[in-house]
């Protein structure tokens, strides 16, 4: 069988985290050795992933990705932050979901030097939102259509040291 991968980054020390079927495992870059996985007790149903400024991760979390979907419940989406160790240090969830009253089953997320949480809502909420380091919403832009500044189709998001948003979109 093939590995699915839905996520991947990599830290400063050359330690590429790697989501794999819901999991987040650590591999050596320059040799491609596992050196893991990183362990959540709600269980393995991870998607995107990104460093932080201070060599933590940021990964999404789904309680539920797939399926009809019509509502939010039992859909939760949860934003989850390891330190540098892998350990669960904070929690947001319904990390999208909460803001818009909409379910998300795809989100994207990056992070600026400043530790700014960028989110690109991909399935129902095509925008991107805003968080402060602490994960306090701050706003949102963007939109379904085929305007300037509109989405139809976004699939990653990035971040510059001068902390412009990039979305590519299809």
């Amino acid at each position: 069988s093939k590995t699915v991968i839905s996520g991947m980054t990599g830290d400063r020390k050359g330690t590429v985290y790697v989501v794999a079927h819901g999991e987040i495992l650590r591999v050596e870059g320059a040799t491609g050795k596992q050196l893991g996985s990183i362990q959540y007790p709600e269980g393995n149903r991870f998607d995107s992933i990104t460093i932080t400024p201070d060599g933590g991760l940021y990964a999404m979390w789904y309680e539920a990705q797939y399926g009809l979907i019509t509502s939010v419940k039992g859909h939760r989406d949860d934003l989850v932050r390891f330190d540098a160790d892998g350990k669960v240090t904070k929690v947001i969830r319904g990390f999208i979901s909460d803001q818009t009253g909409d379910p998300e089953t795809h989100t994207e997320v990056a992070v600026d030097g400043l530790g700014t949480i960028y989110a690109l809502g991909g399935t129902f909420n095509l925008s991107v939102f805003k968080f402060t380091p602490e994960g306090k919403f701050v706003t949102r832009f963007g939109s379904r259509g085929d305007e300037p500044g509109q989405f139809s189709f976004p699939r990653a998001i990035a971040v510059d040291n001068q902390s412009r948003v990039y979305v590519a979109d299809n």
